[in-house]
């Protein structure tokens, strides 16, 4: 982190900040940001564009703050 403002670019809302090796024009194009983007997939990285582990945590800590102790009961909405 720089300090500076930060720029998510194109269709995979490709950071400047954590990945300031991708051009604007890679990042803005559909057919190049698909090949970079499954890449980094294919090497592992598609936590990048996820943050269901990190909201499925803190609906389990917030059930158990309330009193319930129980996963389960936290995600059934």
């Amino acid at each position: 982190m720089t300090g500076e403002p930060q720029r998510s670019r194109g269709l995979f809302q490709i950071s400047d900040c954590w990945h300031p090796e991708v051009s604007d024009e890679v990042a803005f194009s559909v057919s190049s940001a698909t090949e970079w983007a499954l890449a980094r997939m294919q090497r592992g990285y598609a936590r990048e564009w996820s943050t269901y582990g990190r909201c499925k945590r803190g609906r389990i800590a917030r059930a158990d703050l309330a009193g319930s102790a129980s996963p389960s009961s936290a995600g059934a909405e």
